[in-house]
């Protein structure tokens, strides 16, 4: 009867296991999302400022290029 409960609860925890590591995939899968969304905000943002060179940069330009660079970074803290 013992091996009975303890055979049973093994296989109770193997597919709880199992579902565990369904979860864990996905939330890797998720992560990636994220931190490609995050690579790309700093890609975005360095091409621009390297679009203007040597010339002065608007405001508004200045604003969304900083805003970018902060989301990229504060994304990448989160994540890691």
């Amino acid at each position: 009867m013992l091996n009975e409960q303890v055979i049973a609860d093994n296989l109770a925890l193997m597919d709880r296991n199992r579902e565990l590591e369904r979860e864990l995939a996905a939330l890797k899968t998720r992560l990636g999302t994220v931190s490609r969304i995050a690579d790309e905000l700093h890609e975005d943002a360095a091409e621009l400022v390297e679009s203007y060179g040597d010339e002065p940069m608007p405001r508004n330009v200045a604003q969304a290029c900083s805003f970018k660079f902060w989301l990229a970074r504060e994304i990448r803290k989160a994540i890691l």
